[in-house]
């Protein structure tokens, strides 16, 4: 009677103390009775092949993670850039509001807080573009530990008494280029999410770490939010927590922008943080063990050269200037017809005539006809026919030394990639007041 082939894959202690996958094939030898004599098979070490699967299921986890973000990211790019064109036409037009009626108080309260309002719905855009990693960073030179050193008395007073907080730096002397805002609110969330996994009422440990490794392209590839980064020294910020952990399904959630375990509303959360970490060229890595707690770090690239930048200009919100600048002609282009309109008329009150075009392609044929008829230009960034960038260097061709300035739906530092090698270009984030209007032409036009 002939026995039936089988395979099977366990793991066997080797002597060095670890375990190795191994693969047993072999058939069984049977006497006529049917009753067992042996066995005759091999042993195949399978420990580099099963290792090598698990990583390989771990980059395309990753992956599909990645481009599940990357595909929300483009969302909210996009749904901040046209929600900002919207935001121009009711900001622009309350504050011309309020400079016609400067003696009528109750309608310059309301139009005070349609402004203030339009303010903070611009916030939450940029907000949207940080989660979107559309945002570049206002960096410089940051020591990471040092700066987690400034929070320590911050975290401390945020931790309940009843959770151990431990630190360790050791990226003394080391910088990276990075926002300090946007490291201080990675650090705090990351700390308070660790609060929420112990529980406030629970002891615990949370810990700290800043720790400089090299990461190769191999190891890039397991991180999130890792694609623009590239090998190198990195700094890793590590917050490890001895909370209840999470569960396989809650870890391949958390980047969800709006999900929770905890209460509803709270925010982008994880998400803007892995905006945050993208913008910075980095990476983020989740471990966790439910029951046992969760480690997240985040690997910020040691500081190589500065980033250049766009000239930017502070933001202001001061009620709207009641002297006129106004001198010569602008051109004035943008596809979004309200915008153009509200853009013509906040230039006119600013003093300045304008010639408006909603088509760039007839735009470039005017300034073409008379180039020397403009004195400055004023053009939006992203539009579908001829894109600002474009436009400009168009424009620029025929005029080098033109003033211009440049509008964008997104951060002017999102819009500094497309600028470099402009020469001088002012830029303007949308929504724009009629004091940042003003100031931008004044310094565009010296």
């Amino acid at each position: 009677m002939k026995g039936t082939t089988y395979q099977h894959e366990f793991r066997l202690r080797h002597r060095s103390g670890g375990w190795r996958w191994v693969l047993q094939t072999g058939t069984p030898r049977r006497a006529p009775d049917g009753s067992l004599l042996g066995l005759i098979g091999s042993c195949l070490d399978i420990h580099d092949r099963r290792e090598a699967e698990r990583v390989r299921l771990q980059i395309e986890e990753q992956l599909r993670r990645s481009q599940n973000l990357e595909s929300l990211g483009v969302l909210a790019g996009g749904i901040a850039h046209d929600f900002n064109n919207l935001l121009m036409m009711i900001l622009g037009n309350a504050e011309l509001l309020k400079s016609e009626l400067p003696n009528h108080l109750a309608a310059d309260r309301a139009l005070s807080d349609i402004v203030l309002t339009a303010q903070r719905a611009s916030e939450l855009c940029r907000q949207m573009l940080t989660y979107a990693g559309k945002t570049p960073p206002s960096t410089k030179a940051v020591g990471v530990g040092a700066l987690m050193e400034e929070m320590a008395h911050l975290m401390r007073v945020s931790i309940p008494r009843s959770i151990e907080l431990v630190k360790s730096f050791e990226d003394e002397g080391i910088f990276v280029q990075a926002d300090p805002a946007q490291m201080r609110q990675v650090a705090m969330n990351l700390v308070l999410n660790a609060v929420d996994a112990i529980g406030k009422e629970s002891s615990g440990r949370i810990s700290i770490r800043t720790t400089r490794v090299s990461l190769s392209s191999i190891e890039l590839q397991g991180l999130l939010g890792a694609g623009d980064a590239t090998p190198g020294e990195f700094i890793a910020l590590s917050v490890a927590d001895t909370g209840c952990g999470m569960s396989p399904e809650v870890q391949a959630r958390i980047f969800e922008p709006f999900f929770t375990t905890k209460f509803t509303g709270r925010g982008l959360g994880l998400s803007m943080i892995l905006g945050i970490v993208k913008g910075h060229r980095g990476g983020f890595r989740v471990e966790s063990v439910e029951g046992v707690g969760s480690t997240f770090t985040i690997y910020l690239p040691v500081a190589g050269a500065a980033i250049p930048t766009i000239p930017m200009l502070a933001a202001s919100h001061d009620s709207a200037p009641s002297n006129s600048i106004g001198c010569g002609l602008l051109l004035l282009v943008d596809d979004e017809l309200m915008v153009l309109r509200v853009g013509e008329a906040m230039l006119k009150r600013l003093g300045h005539q304008t010639m408006a075009f909603q088509d760039p392609v007839a735009a470039l044929a005017e300034f073409r006809a008379s180039p020397g008829l403009f004195d400055a230009v004023m053009l939006d960034l992203a539009m579908p026919t001829i894109p600002g960038d474009r436009l400009l260097r168009e424009i620029r061709a025929i005029r080098p030394d033109i003033p211009a300035i440049v509008c964008s739906g997104q951060d002017c530092q999102a819009a500094s990639n497309a600028l470099l090698g402009f020469g001088d270009v002012h830029c303007l984030t949308k929504p724009f007041s009629l004091s940042e209007l003003k100031d931008a032409l004044r310094e565009a036009l010296g």
